[in-house]
This record gives C-alpha cells, structure tokens and sequence, in this order.
C-alpha cells in the first residue's frame, strides 16, 4: 500500500507527520476524551507551514467545489448569527468548517500514507467497542457512550465501522487477506459499538449503507457471496435479539411501544414524544419566520409562548434542539438555514459520487470516494434524529474525515496515473 511517489527527505517525513497527524483525527475520535481534537490541531498547525510546502499540485475544479460547499456552509451560518445579535460564541462550529480547509490543501500537498490512514480506521472502530464493553459489563452503564453523549458515540462507531467495511472488500478484492481479516473485525467492533450505545438513530442508516456498498462492489460479490453474507446477517440479528444483555431487543420494543402511545395521545413522556413535540416545534418556527428563521437567542421564548397556548408540550424547554438537523436548521434559520445544510450535505456526496463513477473499475481509488461517500450518507441518515452539529464531536467528525479522504481520492488518482492505470486523474 506505499506510495509511488519520489520527493525528497524533508517533504517525505513532513508527510508522514501531516498524515499521521490526520489519521489521529480517526483514530482517536471516540478512544479518549476530545481525541478528534488531538490529531486536528496537529494538522492545523502544520497548515501554517504551508508556503513552505514543495508541490506542484494545482486545485482543481472538483477542489474548489468542495472548499465552496463548505465556504457557503460556513459563511452562511455567520450571516445567520449576524442577524441573531451576533452572538460570537455561536461562532465556533461554523468556523471550523472553514479553517478545516487549510488542512485540506495541506493534504492535497502532501503524500499519501495509506497504511496509516487505514489502520487509523480500524483502530478507531476496535477503540470504542472496547469503551463500549468496559462501560456496559464492567461499570454498568444503561448505555455505551464514551465521552460523548450516546447518540454520538453510537453515531460515530457505526460510520468508522462502515469505513472499515468498506476497507475489507477493497482488500478481498485485491487479495489482502491480513488486511481483510482485520478490517472485518474492526466494522463488527465499530457495529456492536453502535449496538451498544442503544442509539437506534444509527441503525437507521445501516441497510442504506450497506446496499449502497455491495451496489459498488457487485461485480466483486457472487450469488454464493451474497446468499453467505444474507445467512451470516441472519445469524447475527438473530443472536443480537436472543441476547438480552445487549439491550438491543428492549429498545426496539420500547421504541414501538412508545410510538403507540404517542399515537393514541397518550401522555407520557418518552423519547419517542419528546421528538415529535419538538418537531411540532421547529414547523411553528418556520411558519412564523420561513426565510432565515426566529434564531437561536428567541427559541426559548418562542417554545415558552407555544407551551403557554398548549400547542406543544412543556418538555420541550427542557431540549436545546430539534433532535433533527433538518427540522432543527428550518425552525432556526428558515429556507436560508436548511439550504446551507443541504449544500454541506449534498455537495460533498455528488462531489465523491462522480469520482466513485469515475474509477468504477479502479479500486485503488474507488476505496478513498467510497469512504468519503459514507461520511455525509450517513450523517444526513443520523440527522434524522438528532441534530449532528449542534455537538464538537459532530462537526469535527464531519468536516476532516470529508476532507481527509477527498485528498486521499486526490493522491490515488494521481498515483495510478503515474503508473499509467488511468490517462488523466478525474476532475
């Protein structure tokens, strides 16, 4: 998995620091407190060295829609705090998701560690589900969860898991059976992390994943793999429902129950109740302020009034937010809200999606766009229930695994065009 590329003794261990510096960000992510952090400050720091970098590599266009998808997120939530009093400490996410692009051109400009980056991926799905045992079996906790809140955690484990996933056909496909084995114990350390966390949430988003996966690597997989990975799945749910100690089967069958009632106009207070009257919430907000929405500094106010005039009920003071990043961003900031979202969702999946079109039949590269692919797919499927960056773990997740393997797409590209596999890297 070395890289082809000759540079010289300085910028050849610049980059190992540089990436390995990156691959802290995944590794780290969920292990110990922060750890998503250890590795971004590393690599922001050495974006200051950046004029210093030797590389001859320009942006490309692909580049530049990438870094413009999150300028537009990132500046458009400043206007939006603008127009809510400024309030400068509202100011703190969105602004990672433009200095997160420093970092970017750093990467582009640097080579490649393949191994690193990949045993990151594993060892950041191999680390929570050792947490999440610790803190189930040996401490006692109702729920996995780390240092992060357990819808996070859940969140999280489960998108590592699938990275590695992913990882392992590419190594069955090119016959890295070490690597393969590995792999595929880190995606069922990142799933039974998830598991663990009771965040249903991310189980959401599992069958989405894995058939956008095994659609991208069905030329890899025969009927007999098929039917073998459908018995193994079988099997696996089977037991995870036959196992009380998980919880897994408890929660299911709570979350029905609680749909019922809910349904019935039952009141008691459950998650289940909780979310529904703060979406009920959010679609007043947005009626009574549809184009940049009431703001964050007039939202409890506004669910103070709607609870006095029993629109809604009174729980919702007890939450901060919508508990879904879509309804969540349209009650807050309008039209002008949720279309930044969409732009910071959507833009980095077409962006890795045409790159995975383009090397359909080169895995060497198709392995970094899958994986980068994973990252928004994901996070718009845990959107659903909770409000991703509205938490430091979400954003700091979020934007450097985009842009750690949108340069790691970048790098494969033109590597395999040195080796003559392609003609011209794709832009």
């Amino acid at each position: 998995m070395g890289s082809t590329f000759k540079i010289n003794d300085f910028n050849s261990m610049f980059s190992y620091i540089t990436w390995g510096s990156a691959s802290l960000i995944i590794a780290l992510s969920l292990l110990v407190p922060d750890g998503y952090s250890i590795g971004a400050i590393l690599v922001l720091l050495l974006s200051f060295c950046l004029p210093f970098v030797k590389s001859k590599y320009k942006l490309s266009i692909t580049d530049k829609c990438l870094i413009l998808s999150f300028l537009t997120y990132g500046l458009g939530m400043f206007f939006l705090v603008y127009l809510d009093g400024f309030n400068t400490r509202w100011l703190d996410k969105p602004a990672r998701f433009i200095l997160v692009l420093f970092p970017l051109i750093l990467l582009l400009k640097t080579v490649l560690n393949k191994n690193a980056l990949a045993i990151s991926c594993m060892i950041g799905a191999f680390g929570p589900f050792g947490v999440a045992i610790i803190e189930r079996f040996y401490f006692g906790y109702p729920r996995a969860e780390g240092d992060e809140n357990p819808i996070m955690f859940g969140g999280i484990s489960m998108l590592i898991g699938l990275i590695c996933l992913n990882y392992t056909l590419y190594f069955y496909k090119t016959r890295k059976k070490a690597w393969c084995f590995f792999s595929a114990m880190a995606f069922f350390c990142g799933f039974f992390a998830s598991l663990l966390s009771g965040s249903k949430g991310s189980w959401i988003i599992l069958p989405v994943a894995l058939i956008f996966l095994f659609w991208n690597y069905r030329e890899l997989i025969s009927k007999k793999l098929y039917l073998n990975i459908l018995l193994a799945v079988t099997l696996i749910i089977g037991a995870i429902s036959l196992t009380p100690s998980l919880g897994v089967s408890a929660r299911i069958g709570t979350l029905i129950s609680d749909v019922a009632l809910y349904l019935e106009g039952n009141d008691k207070e459950t998650s289940v109740s909780h979310r529904a009257e703060l979406w009920k919430a959010s679609i007043f907000m947005f009626q009574d302020s549809p184009v940049f929405g009431i703001g964050r500094s007039h939202q409890i106010d506004f669910k103070q009034n709607l609870v006095d005039q029993n629109l809604i009920h009174k729980s919702v003071l007890l939450f901060t937010h919508a508990h879904n990043e879509f309804l969540n961003e349209l009650g807050l900031h309008g039209f002008f809200g949720l279309i930044s979202l969409l732009i910071v969702y959507l833009g980095p999946l077409l962006l890795f999606g045409s790159k995975i079109k383009n090397s359909a039949n080169n895995p060497n590269i198709k392995i970094y766009a899958i994986s980068g692919a994973l990252v928004p797919l994901c996070y718009m499927g845990f959107a659903l229930t909770q409000a991703m960056f509205v938490h430091n773990s979400g954003v700091m997740v979020y934007a450097f695994l985009i842009i750690i393997f949108w340069a790691a797409t970048s790098w494969a590209e033109r590597e395999e065009m040195v080796s003559g596999n392609i003609e011209k890297a794709a832009d």
